[in-house]
């Protein structure tokens, strides 16, 4: 039955993040077993500070639409590419601003909600959006357990389906070689969930307790210079640090396989694809403790580190321990690769969850269970009058608005 339906995935961009990375790989991984999947960009031409390389392995098409045509265009555009390639099943992710015709959509274009962090975006896309949709899907129990709380209606439609990672047959060699604690940050850089700038203060703590380490950073964002700028004003030794950018995915998963530590202090997250790959490749995570994923991955002191959000001394104590113990960091590597082999968290069983649930969504809709009552297009709460202004006209709008312009 799923042969002939089409599986479309939309992003905005193709932007660093772990949702475009799990798109590219559910879609891979959905095409390998002979079905018709693809990730539609639906705003490529849209400014970018952290671009990622396009997989070649994963077909990605643009949005029908040239970067003129506002928004009530851009509506028009993406329900009519849907419905012209109906059956299919759409999933948003994050692209809550063209999903905002959902509403629109005729029962031949199944959707399915997936709430990928513990944010408030993704539960008000489910508190607006929630009632359209054949299915919903929480990356993790935590986030499931929120979403049911704010949206009870959705219990019936709602599943749980952690994030998956390849994962290599053999488990991680000892890296206690290298004079240095090698510690890696592998993602966008950004502060408000991410952050980033706590980085340079762990460093700075660090070097004062005379504990030799490097940070990797892979990645890039918009607080990239401020980032720069606070390495500098804490004296870091410029050996100590350094800036890849935005990498391919598998040069990334290389850098987790040469590194000692995978370092995380974000405010809130989902279940990290960051944090997955780094525990299978046997980096040790040192991570904020947050609720949703991390708390069900990661059990403290015995595959990795969990450390209150913001407490850049423990941190340092965490990462000072990892230092002086290099077999305790050895067997919490082996533990980390552990979990995410033998837990719920391979590549596979992340497509197999996948493939059940389109197969359940296709024989409701074939025997018309499911029917989505009509109603008009809702965006979210945080789109404003701007957003009707073309992308190239809001680019000169921006310039000519900034302050001491």
């Amino acid at each position: 039955m799923l042969e002939s339906t089409q599986i479309i995935l939309s992003s905005p961009t193709w932007s660093l993040n772990g949702v475009n990375i799990f798109s590219a790989q559910l879609v891979r991984g959905l095409r390998q077993r002979g079905l018709r999947a693809r990730i539609l960009l639906t705003h490529p031409h849209a400014p970018d500070s952290k671009p990622m390389p396009a997989p070649t392995d994963a077909l990605i098409e643009h949005l029908p639409i040239g970067p003129w045509a506002g928004w009530r265009t851009r509506w028009r555009v993406v329900t009519r590419y849907l419905e012209e390639h109906a059956p299919c099943i759409y999933l948003p992710n994050y692209d809550f601003y063209h999903a905002s015709i959902i509403p629109l959509l005729s029962d031949n274009v199944s959707v399915v909600g997936i709430l990928h962090s513990d944010d408030e975006q993704y539960y008000e896309h489910a508190r607006r959006m929630g009632r359209y949709w054949n299915a919903a899907v929480a990356v993790s129990s935590v986030i499931a357990q929120k979403t049911l709380a704010a949206t009870p209606a959705l219990a019936p439609r709602l599943t749980t389906i952690p994030y998956g990672v390849s994962i290599p047959q053999s488990p991680p060699k000892n890296r206690n070689t290298s004079a240095f604690l090698r510690i890696l940050y592998a993602g966008r850089l950004e502060q408000s969930q991410k952050r980033i700038l706590d980085l340079p203060d762990i460093m700075a703590a660090l070097h004062a307790r005379t504990v030799p380490a490097t940070l990797t950073i892979a990645g890039d964002g918009p607080a990239r210079k401020t980032l720069q700028q606070a390495c500098i004003a804490h004296d870091l030794p410029a050996s100590s640090v350094r800036y890849l950018g935005v990498l391919p995915h598998k040069k990334v998963l290389r850098l987790f396989e040469q590194h000692d530590v995978f370092i995380l202090p974000s405010a809130y997250e989902g279940l990290p694809l960051a944090l997955l790959e780094a525990m299978s490749r046997g980096c040790v995570p040192v991570v904020s403790d947050v609720p949703s994923g991390v708390s069900e991955l990661i059990e403290h002191g015995v595959n990795g580190f969990r450390a209150p959000v913001g407490r850049v001394q423990v941190f340092a104590d965490l990462l000072e321990r990892l230092y002086k113990s290099p077999a305790r960091r050895n067997a919490m590597a082996q533990n980390a690769y552990r979990r995410i082999r033998e837990g719920n968290f391979t590549l596979e069983k992340m497509i197999s969850h996948y493939l059940e649930l389109f197969q359940h969504i296709e024989k409701e809709r074939g025997s018309h269970t499911f029917h989505r009552s009509p109603g008009e297009i809702q965006p979210p709460p945080s789109f404003s009058w701007r957003e009707h202004i073309p992308m190239p006209l809001r680019r000169v709008y921006q310039k000519t608005t900034r302050p001491g312009q």
